[in-house]
């Protein structure tokens, strides 16, 4: 236990020391800071220097600091906003699915792939990273525009129509599929962001204010911080990234976020644990490997 502790220390005062580092320089030449970390964990993870290692437990400080990411941005996405370009993310959604999903099953079944694994693959290219969207937006302090909100919102809708793609392949595969069970999910994922964001957001307008008489500290942000774990937990139940969960119990107080000072009281806490996703993603990067391929897919 000791050994494990004193090993998971060294690595992230590795990690934050390296990211900071990067970021630092990479924001002198206005580039992104995410660009550095996600670099600089190629470098510093197992398959380059080795200073750093995959880990259970590292990996799970990584997926509670992409939470606080995307709290964080939800906290600077208010309902009523992201409302005025509903249209324009659900089109922007539906073609970021159907679109690559279509010419990813085309793809490999011009490679003479069977249907199914081309049914397969093609549901993997729909797949994106909010995560690495909200980091690049923040660190270009374009989360307050409205193009900023398109792609936010049509990541969520994004992410509800991806888990319906891949139910519907995953049945298919299988040999097995369930208009029944189709509904089921569909229907889960659509509820729970619409009764998080419409009954959440009433919710805090009208009983968190009280908060405010409670005399232990920091309890307007605790709240949240807690409704946040909640909510991202709810999601991976359900088949959503947790993250959405995130980003959604960020939306709900995002009305009252001058008033608490929520946006302020974040900040630290986001800025010293959001690179280490980052860092830990990019360590898995195996840059030689990927080099040294012939292709990007062999057969035998």
């Amino acid at each position: 236990m000791h050994d494990a502790l004193v090993k998971i220390l060294l690595e992230l005062f590795i990690i934050i020391v390296a990211a900071k580092l990067v970021g630092e320089i990479f924001e002198k030449i206005k580039q992104p800071a995410v660009v550095g970390e996600l670099m600089v964990g190629m470098l510093i993870g197992p398959h380059a220097l080795g200073w750093i290692h995959e880990g259970e437990i590292l990996m799970i400080i990584s997926e509670l600091a992409v939470i606080f990411l995307l709290f964080q941005v939800g906290l600077e996405t208010k309902l009523s906003e992201m409302l005025k370009v509903g249209k324009k993310s659900a089109l922007v959604a539906l073609m970021g699915v159907v679109l690559p999903f279509m010419a990813g099953y085309a793809y490999f079944a011009a490679l003479n792939h069977d249907y199914k694994t081309a049914l397969f693959l093609g549901a993997a290219m729909v797949a994106t990273s909010v995560g690495i969207t909200a980091r690049v937006l923040a660190d270009l302090k374009f989360l307050k525009t409205t193009e900023s909100r398109i792609i936010l919102g049509a990541a969520v809708i994004d992410d509800v129509l991806g888990m319906i793609v891949l139910a519907v392949v995953a049945g298919l595969g299988k040999g097995e599929f369930s208009l029944g069970a189709l509904i089921k999910i569909s229907f889960m994922a659509v509820a729970f962001v619409v009764v998080v964001l419409v009954l959440g957001t009433w919710l805090v307008n009208k009983i968190f204010h009280p908060v405010k008489k409670m005399k232990t500290r920091n309890m307007s942000f605790i709240i949240p911080l807690v409704v946040c774990f909640g909510l991202a937990a709810l999601a991976q139940m359900i088949g959503l990234a947790a993250i959405i969960g995130a980003f959604l119990a960020g939306m709900i107080f995002a009305e009252i976020r001058e008033e608490y000072e929520l946006e302020k009281k974040m900040e630290p806490m986001a800025d010293l644990f959001v690179p280490i996703f980052f860092v830990v993603m990019g360590s898995q990067v195996n840059v030689l490997h990927s080099v040294g391929s012939s292709s990007f897919f062999e057969t035998n």
